[in-house]
């Protein structure tokens, strides 16, 4: 599969689970990277975004059941979920 196709069906994913703003897609693309989780204060850096903005993003991400929150600690982290990790998955596409 080549990239061009590879993207084409990773949007098509992103479309039908309702994930339109490339600002969702970069935030799951960033935890699908990161497995075990990100910090928010490291996703909010990374998506070089607002605390308020990126606050707003990982609420609507929350409510689809795409990323969870998890307290480690004193601080929060971001980790996507099966369901997050199918939509950025494309079959038969390599890692």
């Amino acid at each position: 599969m080549n990239i061009d196709e590879h993207l084409t069906l990773l949007m098509i994913q992103f479309r039908r689970a309702g994930i339109v703003s490339d600002t969702h897609k970069i935030a799951l693309m960033l935890l699908k990277l990161n497995p075990d989780g990100i910090g928010t204060r490291d996703l909010v850096r990374l998506l070089m975004m607002n605390f308020n903005s990126s606050g707003k993003v990982i609420a609507q991400l929350l409510a689809k059941g795409m990323i969870t929150k998890e307290q480690h600690g004193r601080h929060l982290h971001a980790k996507i979920t099966q369901k997050g990790l199918e939509i950025v998955t494309v079959e038969g596409a390599d890692s």
